[in-house]
């Protein structure tokens, strides 16, 4: 049986680090395995939840409770600003300068960068901060989100709310916090933002992280030729 590349470079790393253990602790003198070189895997591409389906899917959560407004906040911001879902958590109610639309985001490596949100997105803030957070909000909390209890959200209980609402709707794997981010960036990428912005708002130190985007586009317009009567068999 062949093996596909990725098979192939998990076993060469894990026979790369056994003889190592062997060359560190048993005497043995060469690793014979760094000779032989990783095949080069290919590149897989996001998962992508295109705007249209993602309006679909955020209108049917129910908001008819405290915590249904809570969590549609936290999808419109994830979905309308691209934040990781650490970034989102952290954030504080004086980050957020509603005024113009934009909050300050503490990413990786403390780095800190301006993000932005739409008129959408500060509905919902502003709701959920009105309905919601007030009813739980107890001694001097800073924390935009929080739980019942006035604590910090942890990133867990947000992925354990969207793993089930995409149990609900069958994208088991296709629905994940930052799939949200990938669907952000592409959205902005076919709207015509250039790279160079796109990276600036995702808070990416290298422009090449930011390129997948690129190939994103290319397979949802192939997706769409293929679907349309010119890619799909003639007249």
């Amino acid at each position: 049986m062949r093996l596909q590349p990725k098979s192939v470079a998990r076993r060469l790393a894990a026979l790369r680090t056994y003889w190592h253990y062997l060359v560190t602790h048993r005497g043995a003198t060469a690793n014979p395995w760094k000779k032989i070189p990783t095949p080069r895997l290919p590149k897989s591409l996001p998962a992508v939840v295109h705007a249209d389906q993602m309006g679909n899917l955020l209108d049917q959560i129910a908001i008819d409770s405290p915590e249904g407004i809570r969590f549609r906040t936290i999808c419109e911001l994830l979905f309308g600003s691209g934040l990781r879902i650490a970034e989102m958590i952290s954030l504080d109610i004086d980050h957020i300068d509603f005024e113009q639309c934009e909050f300050r985001v503490i990413g990786k490596g403390d780095r800190e960068r301006i993000g932005l949100f739409g008129p959408n997105v500060k509905h919902w803030l502003e709701r959920y901060i009105r309905e919601a957070r007030s009813n739980w909000a107890k001694g001097p909390t800073s924390a935009l989100f929080i739980n019942k209890r006035g604590q910090r959200l942890t990133p867990r209980s947000v992925q354990r709310w969207i793993r089930e609402w995409a149990g609900i709707h069958e994208l088991h794997g296709r629905l994940t916090p930052h799939t949200f981010r990938h669907s952000y960036a592409t959205a902005l990428f076919e709207g015509g933002v250039d790279l160079r912005t796109i990276q600036e708002l995702l808070g990416h130190q290298s422009l090449d992280t930011t390129q997948i985007y690129t190939h994103v586009s290319t397979e949802r317009l192939k997706e769409v030729h293929r679907k349309s009567r010119l890619g799909g068999g003639g007249l």
